[in-house]
């Protein structure tokens, strides 16, 4: 491989220059497009640790606001999915059963402070954290278990920050072993976008990896998962053993905003439980 083209680290494929930029404002650093899955990723990213030395850009003024929706989202769609896994378990002589609360075991993969697993649990999930680099300060005694099982992963805001994505997201299934992936990351459509688009974020560094919906279904052919896009942003990954309507899941997401307070209603809320859990918690540890 010359200098205008390196493999794929999606598929294996060429990748050929598509535009250089500068990275934390003092990296010339050259991104490539590869041929075949359209993933546009930088060259080696020599320069993360310097981008990591905090877990989240200082110019992340969203986070709260898009935890915030996201929950919303994830508790009408993961409500909507135990509907549709409970109808085929039922069979269609009891198509109108009452609907009822996600109860399977969640693990926000990639979790960052713990934000998004502490606000899950408030709802009434049954959600853990897993981070291999950040810090759980809003998750803590709710850590991933290897003992366990998890239906369903989260990772959301983790694919731009995949190195090898290939590699990361085989590990992320490998590790939990899920039916369903529910993940974030902004397609940027057919064309590659101008070097202004917000989503590249040069200045923080840490966005290095950029995928289309073509992107998206190249991950079949390395995995035991359909991938499909619930919106430009919000996407699942399902094991092939298991069908969803995503009709049914697309027009669920349409009004989360109005939907979220009458679904919640079908959760118990476990902010107190988990405080009388860890109260006892660390009371042992003091013993």
């Amino acid at each position: 491989m010359n200098s205008n083209q390196i493999l794929c680290r999606l598929c294996g494929s060429a990748a050929k220059v598509e535009f250089f930029t500068r990275i934390l404002n003092r990296y010339d650093v050259t991104y490539y497009k590869c041929k075949d899955c359209e993933l546009i990723q930088s060259e080696f990213p020599f320069w993360l640790q310097e981008a990591y030395e905090k877990a989240i850009s200082i110019l992340d003024t969203g986070i709260f606001l898009r935890n915030k929706d996201n929950v919303k989202k994830l508790t009408i769609l993961l409500t909507d999915i135990q509907k549709q896994i409970s109808k085929q378990n039922i069979g269609i002589m009891r198509l109108f059963q009452k609907v009822v609360p996600y109860q399977k075991k969640i693990l926000d993969y990639g979790g960052g402070h713990g934000i998004l697993v502490r606000l899950l649990r408030d709802v009434g999930f049954n959600c853990y954290w897993y981070d291999k680099y950040a810090k759980n300060d809003f998750a803590v005694g709710f850590e991933f278990d290897p003992d366990e099982t998890y239906d369903t992963v989260l990772a959301f805001e983790l694919f731009e920050h995949f190195e090898n994505p290939k590699k990361d997201i085989k590990d992320i299934l490998e590790l939990a072993k899920p039916r369903i992936v529910i993940f974030s990351t902004l397609l940027y459509g057919n064309k590659t976008p101008k070097k202004n688009w917000w989503y590249y974020a040069f200045e923080a560094g840490q966005h290095i990896a950029f995928y289309n919906s073509k992107t998206l279904q190249s991950m079949e052919f390395f995995t035991e998962y359909s991938t499909f896009s619930l919106a430009e942003n919000l996407h699942l990954m399902v094991r092939k053993d298991l069908k969803l309507n995503l009709n049914s899941l697309k027009r669920s997401l349409r009004k989360f905003e109005t939907r979220f307070s009458t679904v919640r209603r079908l959760y118990n809320s476990k902010t107190f439980e988990d405080h009388i859990f860890l109260k006892h918690k660390i009371k042992d540890y003091s013993n």
